[in-house]
């Protein structure tokens, strides 16, 4: 059984989501204007059931019905395919359909995880006999596709890091679904270290994403992982570059749709992944994902899902107004990692000197373990953290201090106060002092291998007497 949600947004209007069962590959999405009907009376007539020689194909009538003095929408649900069924009005010009499509029926139950939604609607001519001037529309279900799909795909032709050929993809998805959580493991290291090496996008990356969609939602264990990778396939930075980064960002955002249910999922790291998967979203799913994000951002019980969707939300928004409106309403959040992710978003827009209760919330909020500061840290579509914020405080000598000072009293997390010690006397003159007396502070909290070598090489370079380099 395959189950499909459609979503129909015309102008200001949407028919919110129903289900429809047993959907083939292609359907059928019946646009039209119909005569005035009674609306206690039976809407069957008006519904009409698609199909081929091949399989029979489901549509959905949608029009409208008046409820009082307010619009409204009314869905038949005594038959199957349900039909949205109304009055008067045509459906005709822009017409925004959004397809979630799944197989489990106890996602269906939910109504709330289906596993997959990307659709193109192409205009049809009116069916002939049709009583009313009518529009249909043809559905092509695309994009996440089914280990079956593998056979399919020349993987020959497609190059990754380690082959010129990418023959050993398929082997590697089809392995994800396995039981075994080890091996799921290795499987996940094995692809992102060839189709996703350093960063760097290939072909065959670009080939595999449907799959690892379908992964993402079907596979027992690395589900968060595979959305990790999904988001890296657009590229690292937060711009595609042109060419397979391009192609892969393209190819992600087919995939949003039909993603944006693991937002709500159990495990919050599939809900942080499916956030930043979220930023690639495009043309009509823009305005689904800010809708779904938003109820992220307000709900969601873990601190870092709840920062990154407001960092997404502020790129994905269309409304500047709104999403300037919702950074400052965020500067008074309970969540540590969300006020310094919106200091952070407001420092990006200000000129240096900097508002200075703008850099005392990134000093207090910032050092919280919630908000993502390390290193090796990649926002894919917006930059890694890390390099954002020496790129604000370099401008900034006081509010470099102010910073360092503060996250490094908090315990030096990852290492984010000493190295914003570091980078003020690397960008600005006669700061030694501050440096050297921030990153002496820093010594007695616990750090990796790398950064106490870091530090101490920090201190070691900026003692009087020595050879700055």
């Amino acid at each position: 059984m395959r189950y499909v949600e459609v979503s129909v947004t015309k102008g200001p209007l949407e028919v919110h989501p129903h289900v429809v069962e047993d959907v083939g590959r292609e359907s059928f999405l019946h646009l039209g204007e119909f005569p005035p009907f009674d609306p206690d009376e039976e809407a069957g007539e008006f519904g009409q059931l698609l199909g081929t020689a091949e399989e029979p194909l489901a549509a959905l009538q949608v029009a409208e019905k008046r409820v009082g003095a307010e619009r409204g929408w009314w869905v038949n649900e005594g038959v199957a395919p349900y039909r949205l069924a109304s009055r008067r009005t045509a459906l005709s010009g822009t017409v925004t359909v959004v397809v979630r499509q799944w197989s489990r029926s106890s996602d269906r139950a939910a109504c709330r995880r289906p596993g997959r939604a990307s659709v193109s609607a192409e205009p049809r001519p009116p069916q002939s006999g049709c009583r009313h001037r009518c529009q249909s529309w043809t559905l092509q279900f695309a994009g996440v596709r089914s280990p079956e799909g593998l056979d399919t795909i020349d993987w020959s032709s497609l190059y990754h890091a380690y082959a010129e050929d990418g023959r050993d993809v398929p082997h590697w998805i089809r392995a994800l679904y396995s039981d075994d959580a080890d091996r799921v493991d290795d499987v996940l290291g094995e692809l992102f270290n060839a189709v996703l090496h350093q960063g760097s996008v290939y072909p065959a990356t670009v080939a595999a994403v449907p799959f690892l969609a379908h992964g993402a939602v079907h596979a027992v264990h690395g589900r968060a992982q595979l959305l990790a990778l999904l988001a890296g396939a657009g590229g690292h930075g937060p711009e595609p570059q042109p060419g397979d980064e391009a192609e892969g960002c393209a190819a992600v955002g087919a995939e949003v749709g039909g993603l944006l249910h693991l937002l709500g999922d159990d495990d919050p790291q599939v809900r942080r992944q499916m956030v930043r998967v979220a930023r690639r979203a495009t043309g009509a799913t823009v305005s689904v994902a800010v809708r779904e994000l938003t109820l992220v951002y307000e709900r969601d019980p873990a601190a870092a899902v709840r920062a990154e969707a407001l960092i997404v939300l502020t790129r994905l928004d269309a409304d500047p107004g709104s999403a300037h409106r919702r950074l400052h309403d965020a500067l008074r959040d309970p969540v540590a990692a969300v006020r310094a992710v919106a200091a952070l978003d407001l420092l990006e827009r200000a000129q240096a000197p900097y508002p200075a209760d703008l850099v005392r919330i990134l000093a207090d909020a910032g050092g919280h373990s919630g908000f993502d500061v390390h290193r090796l840290e990649f926002f894919p579509g917006v930059g890694d953290t890390d390099s954002r914020i020496a790129d604000v405080l370099a401008e900034d000598a006081d509010a470099a201090v102010s910073v360092a000072r503060s996250w490094i009293a908090q315990g030096d997390v990852e290492g984010r106060g000493s190295r914003r010690a570091i980078e003020l006397s690397d960008t600005w003159r006669d700061r030694e002092n501050d440096t050297i007396a921030l990153l002496t502070a820093a010594l007695p909290h616990e750090k990796s291998p790398w950064d106490l070598f870091e530090l101490l090489g920090g201190i070691v370079r900026w003692l009087p007497g020595s050879t700055h380099v």
